[in-house]
């Protein structure tokens, strides 16, 4: 099946371009072993596909959930940048730039050689469209709403670690909670029987969920621990080290500014 590119039968492109398209579907429409499809809804079509040969368009992912090997056609002279969120998928593909290279394509299709690709294609969809259930749409909608409502709330997210006396006294004596430039997501320990219990009307949670929280500031409680805390959140956590604070500076940042 052949879906030509709307632009074939435009005269937005070169004469001699057009005459050659032309000559390329004529010849083409002659043969009994290929469809042209001109159906503005290919969606049929590209389901029944068993396997796809495709350029820069929105067809690349689309393509890449068949289940079938994808060739990825390109400008041999120039490659046109992709997204991060594309590009693992697209780059999964096996690649072409010339006719000869959809040849080998065909042919290693027509001897079933394609399975390797199939399954490379496979494991980088799973990276790239980690859900595939049809409701991409409405997260993107949800997406959206949320970046609108970040971007009304300018407060300064903190948390604090060390869900402790100290880490109480401060919360009280800083006044962060009432102070509406704030807002104070959690608390964080390493103490298992703290996790899920509140401090100052605050849930404690475990080390691991911070990696699932998004924060301007992390205030380390315990001076003591500081150092070793520290390495726990960069190293084994992998959290931003500039947004670690003592909580000392961070007393002192917030008193100076802020109070």
């Amino acid at each position: 099946m052949v879906l030509p590119h709307p632009m074939f039968f435009t005269h937005t492109i070169q004469k001699e371009l057009a005459e050659e398209a032309k000559r390329l579907m004529a010849s083409l429409a002659e043969r009994s072993n290929v469809w042209i499809n001109r159906d503005a809804d290919y969606r049929e079509a590209l389901r029944h596909a068993e396997a796809v040969i495709v350029d820069r368009s929105a067809l690349m992912v689309e393509a890449g959930l068949l289940e079938v090997p994808v060739l990825y056609m390109k400008n041999s002279g120039y490659e046109e940048s992709l997204t991060k969120a594309v590009k693992p998928l697209a780059e999964s593909f096996a690649q072409g730039t010339t006719a000869e290279d959809m040849k080998v394509f065909i042919e290693d299709f027509r001897n079933r050689r394609l399975s390797s690709l199939t399954d490379r294609i496979k494991r980088a969809r799973e990276q790239v469209v980690p859900y595939n259930d049809g409701k991409c749409g409405r997260r993107i909608l949800e997406d959206m709403k949320a970046g609108v409502r970040e971007e009304e709330d300018q407060r300064v997210k903190v948390i604090f670690f060390g869900a402790g006396f100290i880490c109480e006294h401060y919360i009280k004596r800083l006044r962060i909670r009432e102070n509406p430039d704030f807002l104070v997501i959690c608390l964080s320990d390493n103490d298992p029987e703290k996790w899920g219990t509140e401090r100052s009307g605050l849930r404690v949670i475990p080390p691991a969920e911070l990696c699932g929280r998004e924060f301007d500031l992390l205030v380390v409680t315990t001076e003591q621990y500081y150092m070793p805390v520290k390495k726990q959140l960069v190293y084994e956590l992998f959290l931003a080290e500039e947004k670690i604070l003592r909580l000392d500076v961070f007393s002192e940042m917030y008193i100076g500014r802020y109070q």
